[in-house]
C-alpha cells in the first residue's frame, strides 16, 4: 500500500507535468496568434493605404478634368493624372470588390472625357467640350451618374474602407 506522502508526491509530479504541457501549449497557441495579428495588421494597414492612394489618384484626375472645364486644355496634367492612375493600379489587389468597382468606373470615365476632348481639332473648344462631358450622366455598374457623382462615389467607398477597420478595432477594445 502507498503511503499518503508517496501519494501526494505523485500527485504533485503529475500536476507539475500537466501543468508544464499546458504552459508549452499556452505558448504556442500565443505565438501563433501573436504571428496571426501582425498578418492581419499589415494586411489592415496595405488595404487602408491602398484605398487612401488609389482615391488620392482618381482626386487629381477628377481636378485636372474640372480646371480643363473652367479654364483651357492642359494636356501635361491629363498625361500626369493618367500616369498616377496607372502607377496605383499595383493596390489594387489590395481593395474590397466595391471600392474596385467604383475606382474602374471613375477611371474608365475619366479617360473616355479626355480621349473625346483630345479629339477635338480645336484645342479651344476642348474646355466647353471636357464641362459638358463631366456633367453628362453615363450607365455605370452603379447607375446613370455624371463624372461629379462617379467621384463622390468613390469618395465614400474608399472612406468606408479606410474608416471600417478603425471602426473593427474600437469595438474590439471594447
Amino acid at each position: 500500500m502507498t503511503a499518503p506522502s508517496d501519494r501526494k508526491a505523485d500527485s504533485d509530479t503529475a500536476l507539475a507535468l500537466m501543468q508544464a504541457q499546458l504552459d508549452k501549449s499556452l505558448a504556442k497557441l500565443t505565438a501563433a496568434s501573436d504571428g496571426s495579428l501582425a498578418r492581419l495588421k499589415v494586411a489592415l494597414d496595405a488595404g487602408q493605404s491602398a484605398n487612401r492612394e488609389l482615391f488620392g489618384t482618381a482626386t487629381i484626375y477628377f481636378y485636372a478634368l474640372r480646371s480643363i472645364a473652367l479654364g483651357k486644355w492642359d494636356e501635361d496634367s491629363l498625361k500626369a493624372a493618367e500616369m498616377s492612375m496607372i502607377s496605383a493600379t499595383r493596390q489594387l489587389i489590395h481593395l474590397e470588390e466595391e471600392m474596385r468597382n467604383e475606382w474602374f468606373d471613375f477611371w474608365q470615365r475619366a479617360q473616355e472625357i479626355h480621349r473625346t476632348a483630345s479629339k477635338e481639332p480645336d484645342v479651344e473648344a476642348r474646355p466647353k467640350l471636357v464641362s459638358t462631358l463631366v456633367g453628362e450622366r453615363i450607365q455605370t455598374s452603379s447607375g446613370r451618374l455624371d463624372f461629379r457623382e462617379l467621384h463622390s462615389r468613390l469618395e465614400r467607398a474608399a472612406r468606408l474602407a479606410i474608416e471600417a477597420p478603425q471602426l473593427d478595432k474600437s469595438r474590439a477594445s471594447v
